[in-house]
Formats: structure tokens, sequence, C-alpha cells
């Protein structure tokens, strides 16, 4: 992101085992585009994610080895060769089932997060926050948005307007700043629309339009994606995901 830098390093276990890690740091002198520091809200963000990480473990849950806080947050976690879902998508010529089969276990991932006690909402999933480990397998990742269910006040919730990422961001969220479960299941339909068509949802409008007919309640129409045909049965799935909060899966 603009306000962090990744390394790589090396983490090195008491049994003498090395691995690689990536070290996300937060830069010391971040500033807003009017030149005002914003460190303290980006320490705040990386406390959330330190907060809600650490307690995780699933399979499909990136790790997290561990964490410095203090004026110059870090966190440490495993390093993924494989980049990205969206740059490993983009280095494969996967098919269709093997795309599925992603889905599939990024599905898990998000479903653990939901059912875990008390749930927890992730809060911007997106192809660019799903790591692909060694074996192949998704792992979701960056959780400064996310946060457990119940935990935050009416008045710190609309923090979270115009979080999020364009396309990607329920009706619920852009017009009220509300963050939760329906809204990650929102968000994971446009996660297949991307990885099965190519293309995120609103991919050729502006970020202000994109907000302004999400809000109106226009969902992607498969025209607009002509490498999934309209016949196909995902957007049938995909419309559960974009339906009305209590309607959807």
């Amino acid at each position: 992101g603009s306000y962090v830098d990744v390394y790589r390093g090396s983490w090195v276990e008491p049994t003498g085992k090395k691995s690689q890690v990536a070290i996300k740091i937060l830069r010391p002198f971040a500033r807003n585009g009017d030149g005002e520091p914003i460190n303290e809200r980006l320490r705040k963000r990386v406390d959330r994610e330190v907060i809600v990480w650490r307690a995780l473990r699933s399979p499909y849950i990136l790790e997290l080895y561990g964490f410095r806080s203090g004026e110059q947050p870090c966190l440490v976690s495993p390093w993924c060769n494989n980049g990205t879902l969206t740059e490993y998508l983009q280095a494969h010529h996967l098919s269709d089932a093997d795309k599925l089969h992603l889905l599939a276990q990024a599905g898990k991932g998000l479903q653990y997060l939901h059912e875990y006690s008390p749930p927890i909402s992730h809060g911007d999933i997106k192809p660019s926050n799903i790591l692909i480990d060694d074996e192949n397998r998704p792992r979701l990742c960056d959780f400064g948005l996310s946060r457990f269910l119940g935990e935050i006040s009416p008045e710190l919730q609309t923090s979270f307007v115009g979080q999020g990422t364009k396309g990607y961001q329920s009706p619920e969220l852009v017009r009220d700043g509300v963050q939760d479960l329906p809204g990650d299941v929102y968000a994971f339909g446009c996660l297949i629309l991307e990885v099965m068509s190519g293309n995120a949802p609103f991919y050729k409008l502006k970020a202000g339009k994109a907000i302004l007919i999400t809000t109106a309640g226009s969902i992607p129409e498969p025209s607009a994606h002509p490498d999934l045909p309209a016949t196909d049965p995902l957007w049938g799935i995909m419309r559960k995901c974009w339906a009305s909060p209590s309607n959807r899966p």
C-alpha cells in the first residue's frame, strides 16, 4: 500500500529451521494528500489487524508469526512466492475448474471467519488480499479493515464509510458505513466475477460513478463480462451474493 513497505526476510525457529517471511512495516512519516501525518490512524488499523489476525488458525488464513507495536509497527507473516491471487492468475493459464477450486478454498477461509466466535467480518475481500502459498492454496490476508462483530460502537463504525475497494463495496457499506458478514458475502460474489471473467465489477467506471450506481442498487450484468456467458450458473450464485443483506447466503 501507499503507507507501508513489505520486505522479505528470514525467520529462524528455535530448532534452527529457516523460512522466508514477509515483514510489513508502517512508514514512519506517512502523510495524507494534504500533507498531514496519518500515522495515528494507520497505527489503529495495524492494531486492529493484530487483534484479529493473531487469533486465527486455519489452512486458508495466512499465519501471523509476530508483530512489533510502537512508533513504527511491523507485522511478520509467511512469504508466498506465488504472490497474490491477482498475480497468480496472470502468471498461470488456469482452467475454469482450477479457478473454481481456488474460489472454493478461499470460501472456506471466509467461512472460518464467519463461524469464529465471535464472528469476524474481513471487510476487504478481493484478489490482492488473497495470497497463494507454496502448495498453491489461497490464504486470506490483510485484516486491517477486519473486526469482531459487536466489538465496535456505532460511533466508531461510521469510520467504515468510504473503506473497501471499488466494485467490491456493498450498497450498505458505501451508503451507511455498515461492515458486517453480508458485506463480505457481497464482496465474495465480486471475487467470483473477477476470477472467472477476468474483470472486476464496474471495471469500466471511475470510482465515484461505481459508488453511485452501487448505492442505487445496480449490480454487474453479463453484457459487461462477455468472457462469462449469461447462461453460466455462476451468475445465479453471484446474484444471490448481491441480493439484499438479509437474503444473501
